[in-house]
């Protein structure tokens, strides 16, 4: 069996009840889909991630502009 060692993390805003998905591959890579509104689904671009602060600023431009601003908070 092969494992690819990543990271998961899933997070959600009400009353909108957007979601987002984000797992991270060592690789460069991740899977990140997202939830809007009911209209609005899918996947956003996440290839060629080349080191731990790209990954986090990735990170907070899908957080943001998923769930808003702090995260919705």
């Amino acid at each position: 069996m092969f494992r690819r060692p990543r990271l998961g993390r899933s997070g959600h805003h009400r009353p909108a009840e957007a979601e987002l998905s984000l797992v991270l591959f060592r690789g460069g890579w991740a899977d990140v889909d997202y939830l809007a509104h009911l209209n609005d689904t899918g996947c956003l671009p996440a290839s060629d991630i080349t080191s731990a602060r790209d990954s986090g600023s990735r990170m907070d431009e899908w957080v943001t502009g998923v769930l808003g601003p702090c995260g919705g908070a």
